[in-house]
Order: structure tokens, then sequence, then C-alpha cells
């Protein structure tokens, strides 16, 4: 997998503000064993900006590579390469893989959630490793939180008995001007349908694999409803200052869905897109697993707190509270996929990740049809 001094990683998408530069970067170089050692963006300047930053990050003693423009694909055929990220909004995961079938110098890759825009996507991105026959793996970073590991731990144990039912609500933030009516243009992608990140598509899908994970359990059936409360959005700058006129919003911002899961767990689940969230101010998560001897609650009032990939939540079992060791939120939730990756095994495949967005299609067209649906592949 990596060489004698380590995994070494190219990372695509990796400038030096965004997602990739304030958290993959800095959760690899915090990883034993692994070096950044090629970047790959749109622009020359992004690129050599990003290449010469990870190599002061790195002490000066790793040689990063910048590939950008008609060679941005050259990271595929790296030899100095073992490991390439893909740290790319949604709707460009398909046009940035595709170029490793023509590579010389095939890698294995890591993508992040959620792996092109739809179903389809997520498919011919499976075929493309497949036709390689390089190794695929998908970034769903809550199922390594040590609270889920916990909880599932909690469950296993017998400690509130036999899971009748599970209960969630999420309450996500208008001040991350994100599934809301206040928009940055960085983030309009989650208002829109092709932009693949949608609530529903984006922390919905992280949401519903971290459940699964935690109840050792696939959704079996599913009744939703959906509605876009929030007519219109309206971009704004940093500033907060209006950019043009509000646009129509094209999705769902409040979902509810409901159901039984494959071992007989009742599900209900509630999302609601774009409220004032400032810390303290009202409950963004609420997380409740009722068992016939007593419950697992998990809760927060952050503005970080729907996302379930990102922080661990405040954890009560039997309505005590109960301290999590190890819980560092979504860096260490990286980390511990980074280690897990290392020892040569693989949390997340294409395949498991084609059936959790066959799952998300189920819920969307039980609300698009008002009726309850079978989940099946």
């Amino acid at each position: 997998m990596g060489s004698n001094t380590g995994i070494r990683v190219g990372i695509i998408g990796l400038s030096t503000t965004g997602w990739a530069s304030l958290v993959t970067a800095p959760s690899i170089l915090n990883t034993p064993s692994y070096h950044i050692t090629a970047v790959s963006t749109r622009s020359a300047s992004s690129a050599q900006a990003a290449a010469e930053h990870q190599f002061k990050a790195q002490g000066g003693q790793v040689e990063v590579n910048a590939y950008y423009g008609e060679t941005a694909s050259g990271i595929w055929s790296d030899p100095n390469v073992d490991l390439v990220i893909v740290s790319v909004p949604a709707a460009q995961h398909l046009s940035v893989i595709k170029p490793l079938l023509s590579s010389t110098n095939p890698k294995d890759f890591l993508v992040e959630w959620p792996v092109g825009m739809n179903v389809k996507e997520t498919e011919e991105i499976e075929k493309i490793a497949d036709t390689v026959g390089v190794k695929a793996a998908v970034v769903l970073q809550g199922l390594y939180s040590p609270v889920y590991a916990k909880v599932k731990e909690l469950i296993e144990s017998g400690i509130i008995g036999k899971i009748l039912s599970t209960t969630l609500l999420h309450v996500t933030p208008v001040e991350w001007k994100a599934w809301g009516p206040i928009i940055s243009p960085v983030n309009e992608r989650t208002m829109i349908v092709r932009g693949g990140t949608s609530l529903l598509c984006a922390p919905i899908g992280h949401s519903l694999a971290v459940l699964q994970k935690v109840m050792s359990a696939s959704l079996l059936n599913v009744s939703a409803h959906g509605r876009t409360m929030h007519k219109t959005y309206q971009l704004v700058d940093t500033g907060g200052k209006a950019l043009g006129e509000p646009k129509k919003t094209e999705v769902y911002d409040h979902i509810y869905f409901s159901g039984a899961l494959d071992n007989g767990v009742f599900i209900s689940s509630t999302w609601k897109g774009g409220y004032k969230t400032a810390d303290g101010q009202r409950k963004t998560l609420v997380w409740l697993i009722d068992g016939e001897e007593g419950s697992i609650r998990r809760e927060s009032d952050t503005s970080n707190g729907p996302f379930l990939c990102i922080e661990g939540p405040v954890l009560y079992v039997n309505g005590e509270k109960m301290a999590v060791d190890g819980a560092d939120g979504v860096l260490g939730n990286y980390i511990g996929l980074w280690k897990t990756y290392a020892q040569g095994e693989t949390e997340v495949t294409l395949k498991d990740v084609v059936a959790l967005k066959h799952e998300l299609q189920v819920i969307l067209r039980s609300a698009q049809e008002g009726r309850m649906l079978d989940v099946k592949m």
C-alpha cells in the first residue's frame, strides 16, 4: 500500500482554504505513517500555494508536487503517490476520478461522501475502480467516532434491554449558511438538485450511516414527508451582504421519515433546516434509543450538533451523563479513519455507498409519492 517511508498521499481539491485544508490535510499529518506528497487543484496559483503550505507543514522534509489545469490528472500516475484522496464537491467527483482509467500507475483512492451526485454516478465510479483494479473506499467519518462506538458497545451489552425504537431530531443552523434561507456562494449546491449535497443527500446520509452501524441493522421500509419551508434562499458574502436577488429553493429543507429496521426496531427521524441556533438557544440534536429496560440519549445545543459526522454529542445512559474517552470531534474521527485504513481495513466500500444512496432515493420517492415503500436493491 505504501512505501518504506509510509503512505504517500495526493489530495485532489486541497487548496489553502476549505474543508480539505481545515480537516483532511491536518488529520493526515497528525496520523503516523502518512505524508502528503501531491496536490491537485484547478489553478496554478492555488496548487502551488497549497504545495508550499504542505511542504512547510511537514517541516520541509517532504516534497509536494503541484498539479493543476490540463496536468491536474497527473496525480493519478505520480510515482510518489500511493493513495489519492478526492475532496472536491460531489458534482466534480466523477470527472476527477475518470482520468484514473488512463493512468500509467493507478492509485487506490478514498472519496468524500456523497460520492457523486446520484446513485448512477456512484455506480460509475465503482465500475472505474473495478476496471482499473484498485482499492476504493469512502470517507464517512462519523463511523469512526468513539462516541458512537461506545453507544454500539452499550447496546450490545444489554444495559438497556431489547431495543424497541429510536428517535432522532436534527436542527441545522442558519449560521452555517447551508440548507436554509441564507446561503454562502460555496454552499449554493446544498439548495439545488444538481448540487448533489442537499439536506437528504449529505447530512442525512451521514446520519443514516451512523444510525445503521450503531443499531447493527439496515432500513427495511420507510414512510417519508418533505417540505420546502424556505421557498427562496439568499446568497450572501462573508459579511452577510446580499448578493443579487433571492433564488428558488429546489430541494426539501424539512424532511421526516419513519419505518422499521430489518432487526424490527422502529425508527423516526426529523430534519429541519435553516434555524437560528446560537449556541445554547435551542437543541440542535436529540437522539433517543429506547429499550425495554432503559434508554440512551445523545443531545447537543451547538451549531455543529446536528451533524453526527462532526461532533460527538453529550451522552446519557439511563439518565446519567457518561464521558467517552478519545472523543475529539471531526479531526479525531478522520484520524481514526486514517489509522484504520493504514491497517488494511476499509469501513465503507463503494458497494456500501451504493446501498446507502439507494436508501436515500427510497426516502425521497416516498416523500414525493406520499406512501410507504420497501427498501430493496
